[in-house]
């Protein structure tokens, strides 16, 4: 039996509907990087309740490194893309998950990621 999240076995996709599917894939990203990452800026309790977790001091640039790995897992997800882009992977993801970003000088400028194309606008080049 191999864990796939805190909670959940390589036994419990066995049969599994899409809105179990959901809630594995929500705990595996919840259990395994968010709240981890929480804890060790805020500290809380275990998982299961059972004990005291302290915060770490001087914690963010580590909590940062963990839950950057969410744009670029997302936009992997999105594409169906199992490759090694992880550096083009990760603006996907970062610009699925805050559209936004697509307006803001940086991602307007001249500056391409490959596979990431550029166009003219208004407000000067915007990569898609």
């Amino acid at each position: 039996m191999n864990m796939i999240t805190w909670k959940h076995s390589d036994a419990d996709l066995v049969g599994a509907d899409l809105n179990k599917k959901i809630d594995i894939f929500y705990e595996k990203l919840w259990g395994w990087t968010l709240y981890p990452a929480y804890l060790m800026m805020k500290g809380g309790k275990s998982h299961d309740g059972a004990r005291d977790v302290t915060s770490t001091p001087h914690a963010g640039f580590a909590c940062l490194q963990v839950v950057l790995s969410y744009f670029e897992m997302i936009a992997k997800y999105v594409d169906g893309d199992m490759s090694d882009k992880s550096k083009e992977s990760f603006v996907r993801g970062v610009r699925f998950v805050f559209p936004v970003v697509d307006t803001m000088p940086y991602f307007g400028s001249s500056r391409n990621v490959v596979g990431v194309s550029t166009v003219e606008g208004e407000h000067g080049a915007i990569s898609q």
